[in-house]
C-alpha cells in the first residue's frame, strides 16, 4: 500500500497543483469582475461629482455677479445719499406737486390724532405751509 502511494504521489502532487492553479485562476476572475464593477460605480460617481461641480461654479459665477450689482446699487444709493446730505442747506422751492405732498405729510392739526380719520371728519383739510417767494436762477 505504501508502495502504491509512492506511486500514485506525483499524479497527486500534479493533480494538486493544477486545482491550485484553476483555484487561483478562478480567484483572479472574480477579482476582476469586482474591481470592474467598482471601476463602473466609481466612474458614475465622478461624473455625478463633476456635474455637481459644475452647478456650484454656476452658482458660484451667479452669486458674484449679484453681488457686483448689488455693490454697484450700493455705491449708487450712497452717491444719492451724499448728494440729499449736500443739498439740506439749500433753501429752494418746492414745486407745486412738492410742495401738496410735504403739505399732506408734515401738516400739523390742532385737534388730536384721533380725529384724523377721513370717515369721521372729513371736512379738515390740511393746514398750509408757508411758501417762500420763487426765484428764477436764469435771471
Amino acid at each position: 500500500m505504501i508502495s502504491l502511494l509512492f506511486r500514485l504521489a506525483p499524479y497527486a502532487i500534479i493533480v494538486a497543483a493544477i486545482a491550485a492553479a484553476f483555484w487561483f485562476f478562478a480567484d483572479h476572475v472574480r477579482d476582476q469582475e469586482r474591481i470592474a464593477v467598482e471601476l463602473k460605480s466609481t466612474r458614475l460617481r465622478l461624473s455625478q461629482a463633476q456635474m455637481a461641480l459644475a452647478r456650484a461654479e454656476e452658482v458660484a459665477r451667479v452669486h458674484k455677479a449679484y453681488l457686483q450689482q448689488a455693490e454697484a446699487e450700493a455705491e449708487l444709493w450712497e452717491k444719492l445719499a451724499n448728494d440729499l446730505q449736500s443739498m439740506e442747506s439749500r433753501d429752494a422751492p418746492l414745486s407745486d406737486f412738492l410742495g401738496t405732498a410735504a403739505e399732506r405729510l408734515y401738516s400739523k392739526r390742532a385737534a388730536s390724532t384721533s380725529d384724523n380719520n377721513a370717515a369721521t371728519n372729513s371736512s379738515r383739510s390740511p393746514a398750509s405751509l408757508p411758501r417762500l417767494p420763487r426765484t428764477n436762477p436764469a435771471q
